[in-house]
């Protein structure tokens, strides 16, 4: 027969057991967590870094429309006429501004 004595220290080794493998499965799922985070920031961070770009570059598509507009205003109306034409075949649309007393369709 075993003695009490030997079942207590069975008992101690099994709970000093359970409690490392609880102590690892915690420390892998912290590991996991926090991997799960960093590449969560990178994607992020290289999501906004393409918006952003995507921002300067309609910004800039913008200014160079605005100083466009304010050049044209210069010019006659055959010559605006002719000028949009040759716009809009070369830049996509979006309506920017509102030019010459109507809503000005720009292809940006």
């Amino acid at each position: 027969m075993i003695a009490k004595e030997q079942v207590d220290v069975i008992d101690q080794y099994a709970q000093s057991i359970v409690s490392y493998v609880d102590t690892q499965q915690k420390t892998i799922v912290v590991q996991l967590k926090t991997a799960t985070i960093q590449k969560l920031n990178e994607v992020t961070i290289v999501h906004y870094q393409k918006n952003l770009d995507k921002i300067n570059q309609i910004r800039e598509e913008f200014e160079e429309t605005k100083s466009i507009c304010k050049l044209s205003n210069l010019l006659s109306r055959r010559q605006r006429i002719n000028w949009m034409r040759i716009f809009r075949k070369s830049i996509k649309y979006r309506i920017l501004s509102k030019e010459w007393n109507h809503k000005w369709i720009i292809w940006i």
